[in-house]
């Protein structure tokens, strides 16, 4: 039987494959699933656990599931080539997956009430409904009831919710079961019927309260829609799908920012511009990735997707650290704080302190010279060194929140260095 890991492919590379992949996500291939981890994930499969892999895999789709990470960076030179395929209802589907694992198919609650001994008594029914006698206890007279109403639940797994469930979840194995270790459940007795399906599941969830069965109401009304969608363009016994990002870099470029970007990168646009005639022409705005500032320090950060952290591959050139240069100074001139220049690069971290929340490494720092000449005439500024640091890439997607403890542990680590 396979495993979890024969669907998986790690830091771009598919298994006996030398191209690199950049896709993220989650595709069918050859007429499987396979499971796209971004580099820097796991920096060594062979000895995962099946239980790493599967918390791994649920940690992309929660990412890819985020439409703030996912949407387009604004004005991100990335965008042209950022293409996005997240339509498919993924979470929903494993919302419904993992219902029927944990419980099995939906089943309607029915309370049935009936005079007996046997059951949880309902002693307001019993009350109104049975005819008490009056009975000696301890010498005394009193009320005493010789039958009682008596509380039952039943289940029923015939109703139509109960239908629509065990549809989508034969619909889930289908298309990606086999990643649960589940190859086959019975089908629905019901053909798709979007109007029938929909209509039933907006009643339900009108009138529902329950927080788990409102989650999977509504995870199979997402999934009803989608399917709606897909049959109408004649898809809809296709078992192919895609769920991912054609690059992982503006998501990592967005989870950077959403942890470390204290300051609104709009106001540390430097604008260029042409003035023809005394007629200043249309300008452009650079805009750095993200502006993080701590005490009387301001820090600018370049969030770079590159793989050097993991296979000792690419670094930022002299483009990337021109521009941070000029970041950084208009930055240092805007504030009359001290600037400070990083890239962050991705990798799976190993061996630094575990005690960090977000797992640093020091790499180095690239430099200029038209800027490091200026220590001839005794000018040195913090921001020339562009230091290089190693940010762990499962410790970012576990936690992308904004994060003071996380700013001040890059701010100490970037200030110890220059």
């Amino acid at each position: 039987m396979s495993s979890f890991k024969d669907f998986c492919v790690f830091n771009g590379r598919p298994a006996g494959s030398c191209e690199y992949d950049s896709f993220v996500g989650v595709r069918f291939v050859d007429g499987k699933p396979q499971v796209n981890f971004p580099i820097g994930y796991f920096s060594n499969d062979s000895d995962l656990q099946e239980s790493e892999l599967r918390q791994g895999f649920n940690n992309i789709i929660a990412v890819l599931s985020d439409r703030s990470l996912t949407d387009k960076n604004q004005g991100s030179l990335l965008d042209n080539d950022f293409k996005q395929n997240l339509d498919f209802p993924m979470q929903s589907y494993m919302d419904v997956l993992r219902f029927f694992l944990d419980f099995g198919y939906y089943a309607e609650r029915i309370q049935n009430y009936k005079i007996g001994h046997s059951g949880k008594i309902n002693w307001n029914r019993t009350i109104k409904t049975v005819q008490p006698q009056i009975g000696e206890c301890n010498g005394e007279l009193g009320v005493v009831y010789l039958d009682f109403v008596t509380h039952h639940v039943d289940y029923r797994t015939d109703n139509l919710i109960s239908q629509i469930h065990k549809f989508c979840v034969y619909d889930a194995v289908q298309k990606f079961g086999i990643l649960f270790g589940v190859c086959s459940v019975d089908e629905s007795d019901l053909d798709f019927d979007y109007d029938l399906f929909a209509g039933a599941l907006q009643e339900k969830i009108s009138k529902s309260f329950n927080d788990a069965h409102l989650n999977l109401f509504n995870a199979l009304l997402q999934i009803v829609e989608y399917l709606g969608g897909h049959n109408a363009k004649g898809n809809g016994d296709s078992k192919d799908f895609t769920y991912g990002v054609s690059t992982f870099a503006p998501v990592w470029e967005a989870m950077v920012e959403r942890i470390f970007g204290s300051e609104r990168r709009e106001d540390y646009y430097p604008k260029c511009g042409w003035v023809i005639d005394g007629v200043n022409k249309a300008e452009v705005e650079m805009r750095p990735d993200t502006i993080m500032q701590v005490a009387d320090s301001i820090f600018v950060i370049d969030s770079k997707f590159y793989t050097y952290g993991v296979d000792g591959g690419t670094l930022p050139q002299s483009e990337s650290i021109t521009k941070q240069l000029a970041y950084a100074e208009f930055a240092e001139q805007k504030t009359h704080k001290t600037a400070y220049n990083a890239f962050i690069m991705p990798y799976c971290a190993e061996d630094v302190d575990s005690s960090l929340l977000f797992k640093m490494k020091y790499l180095g720092y690239a430099y200029s010279d038209w800027k490091k000449c200026d220590a001839v005439i005794g000018v040195i500024r913090p921001y020339y060194k562009i230091h290089g640091i190693l940010l762990d890439v499962k410790s970012v997607m576990q936690n992308y929140n904004k994060n003071t403890i996380g700013q001040t542990e890059l701010a100490s680590l970037l200030m110890s260095k220059s």
